[in-house]
């Protein structure tokens, strides 16, 4: 009796532990944070007249946001989180969404070149040795020291614009004035001078030279002598100009390059105005 006791509950054992073996394992529970709403930026610096856009992280696509600005003044922002820096200060930039406000402080600082603002193109603020000025954002500046000066290229980005400008800065030890400058390049910048370089470089016959002219310009800084020229080559006239002054303790030449027929006169122009020399 006791034999067929203990094979009754060893039996029982058995089914007890295959049927717990059976029984699927539960998990523990998984719990699904919801994803932290927040700005990409809590802090942005501009200086007057550049943008930056903020956007919000953490929610849908669909999702509404709200933008304002403490100060209108200071920085503006546009319904899609683009911020626009209007004047120097301060100013909170807020994103109200999903019941939460969420804020950027903005500091809005003057730009070091005045001129940047102003420019007739989209401009960028460049510097060769201590020699500040501007340029447009779509050129790229490159430069190399030459015997007793500084040689600075400026050329499109487009490569399918071959133009470009050649600033020749050269220091001086003692500085001549305007009309040494002026009675210089007056009597160097003849038509005879351009037809020598231009057979050399092109060969006779190749090209037709027209219009030289000399005038002084009128600048910030003072007085430029802006030689102008229409160099005619296949029937394609190209206006060219060399600018010869005087800025400080610096001699400055500034030659442009219209290979398509571009006139580069109002980039130039506008570069010898925004020269600043870093003290």
């Amino acid at each position: 009796m006791k034999l067929i006791k203990k094979i009754i509950i060893s039996v029982l054992v058995l089914v007890l532990i295959f049927t717990l073996t059976d029984i699927p394992a539960i998990s523990n529970p998984v719990v699904t944070q919801a994803a932290t709403i927040k700005l990409d930026k809590t802090k942005l610096e501009l200086v007057v007249g550049k943008t930056s856009s903020l956007h919000v992280l953490g929610i849908k696509k669909t999702a509404t946001v709200k933008w304002s600005s403490s100060d209108k003044k200071t920085a503006t922002v546009s319904t899609k989180g683009k911020v626009k820096a209007v004047a120097v200060g301060t100013a909170k930039i807020t994103a109200s969404v999903s019941g939460k406000k969420l804020t950027c402080t903005v500091t809005v600082k003057k730009p070091a070149n005045p001129s940047l603002n102003d420019a007739p193109f989209d401009a960028q603020e460049v510097q060769v040795g201590n020699i500040d000025f501007v340029i447009p954002s779509d050129w790229t500046l490159t430069y190399n020291l030459t015997t007793g000066g500084i040689k600075a290229s400026l050329k499109p980005n487009d490569t399918t614009n071959p133009s470009s400008i050649v600033i020749t800065i050269f220091p001086q030890k003692t500085v001549p004035d305007y009309n040494y400058i002026k009675k210089h390049y007056t009597s160097l910048y003849t038509k005879d001078y351009f037809d020598t370089s231009y057979t050399e470089s092109l060969g006779a016959g190749t090209y037709e030279l027209t219009g030289l002219t000399q005038s002084d310009l009128t600048v910030s800084l003072g007085k430029v002598l802006k030689t102008e020229y229409t160099l005619t080559i296949k029937g394609v006239p190209l206006i060219q100009q060399i600018y010869d002054f005087i800025i400080e303790s610096y001699c400055i030449e500034i030659d442009s390059n219209n290979v398509i027929g571009t006139d580069l006169s109002t980039i130039i122009e506008y570069t010898i105005n925004s020269l600043i020399i870093e003290k």
